[in-house]
């Protein structure tokens, strides 16, 4: 696994070269959150059946779900394979992380409709699957804030009484009251809003200028809001020959209006 903060060289599209950084990897990818990382680190040796991560976006909940998973996937095997199941984790490609994302802007639950199944009946089918090659299977629900009624009901039992080799954790940014009891089956873990200077420092690490870097954390210093670790939505830019060349840090694509895939794929 490269060392946090690696620099690399990559061509871009139209010929010219960025000079970027490998993105932190591990726990280094989850800044600014040192009790939930501590609880988490701590909870490796002897995981609970499920695990309620509760934080504004950008707080880092999913990098940390990816450092979780690695640490879980890696305790049961070998030095030589360790690096491995931490290295898939991280690129949310391990056969034994699962995440289910809501389609729109609600994790639905009730009977699968005809244009495919519920998010909620997702992660009932994956959690009775047998774990491929890990010692166990670890599905996550993205987004679960916005689970309707359905969605819980369904799932109550699941989280209650999940599959023998499976671990389930859901993301949320809060925990609405038609949500109490299935928060209460899991072990919350909570992550706070990011401090503006910590993220700054943070997207730098990452491979974005200073001066992008500067302008997002001042965005989140003014709003309390904004795009920030680890998750779906966080990217790194660089300047390359074109007005703006996004490297994609995590599992998705730039921000901006031209993706370096290249530089992408050194990113990640």
């Amino acid at each position: 696994m490269a060392a946090p903060n690696t620099v690399c060289a990559a061509s871009c599209e139209d010929g010219s070269m960025v000079e970027t950084r490998m993105a932190p990897t591990g726990w280094d990818a989850v800044p600014g959150q040192p009790e939930a990382v501590a609880r988490l680190q701590a909870a490796v040796a002897n995981p609970v059946h499920a695990y309620l991560f509760v934080g504004p976006e950008g707080a880092g909940k999913r990098a940390a779900l990816r450092a979780f998973a690695g640490d879980l996937f890696a305790r049961a095997v070998d030095s030589d394979q360790a690096d491995r199941q931490r290295r898939l984790a991280e690129a949310e490609h391990h056969p034994d992380l699962v995440i289910i994302e809501p389609e729109g802007a609600i994790f639905r639950g009730g009977r699968p409709t005809s244009d495919g199944e519920t998010e909620a009946s997702a992660v009932i089918r994956e959690a009775h699957r047998s774990p491929v090659e890990a010692p166990l299977k670890i599905v996550a629900a993205d987004a679960f804030h916005t689970a309707n009624d359905s969605a819980v009901g369904a799932l109550l039992k699941t989280i209650e009484e999940p599959p023998g080799r499976t671990l389930v954790v859901l993301l949320a940014e809060s925990v609405p009251p038609g949500q109490s009891a299935i928060a209460s089956r899991c072990v919350q873990i909570d992550f706070h809003a990011i401090d503006p200077l910590a993220l700054q420092a943070h997207l730098e690490s990452e491979g974005m200028d200073p001066e992008h870097a500067q302008l997002r954390g001042r965005g989140r210093r003014q709003s309390g809001t904004g795009t920030g670790i680890g998750d779906r939505r966080a990217t790194g830019v660089a300047g390359c020959g074109m007005a703006r060349c996004a490297i994609a840090i995590g599992r998705i694509g730039g921000d901006g209006d031209h993706e370096c895939r290249r530089a992408a794929r050194h990113a990640r």
